[in-house]
């Protein structure tokens, strides 16, 4: 774990829209990863892309903030993918059950459609 910031990448000629996460994301990186992925959400048309594979350390926070992103797309009726990384982040992810939840299919609730 380091005091570096995590780097964003935003594709925005794609659809669906993709943001790439690379480095760590913990309680230190909360608020700017809820910006960037609030944009991806904002930026979405038909769906997005969460690309995880190169993130390199995770936390508690940082779950906390993955499964936010889960029900902020479900909330908007966005599709959501996300890809999840190998080595000791995805087996945290794996371990938690989280990985699971990123992993289902994501289609808008009920509520989000009338």
């Amino acid at each position: 774990m380091t005091t570096d910031p995590a780097m964003y990448r935003h594709s925005s000629d794609r659809n669906p829209a993709l943001l790439s996460v690379e480095g760590e994301l913990d309680l230190f990186e909360g608020d700017r990863f809820r910006t960037e992925a609030g944009a991806l959400l904002q930026r979405a048309k038909s769906g997005a892309v969460l690309d995880l594979g190169r993130l390199t350390f995770i936390d508690s926070a940082g779950i906390h903030h993955l499964l936010w992103v889960l029900d902020e797309a479900r909330t908007r009726g966005i599709e959501l993918r996300v890809v999840i990384p190998g080595g000791a982040v995805g087996r945290v992810l794996d371990t938690t059950g989280v990985a699971r939840l990123l992993a289902e299919p994501q289609s808008p609730t009920a509520a989000s459609l009338g």
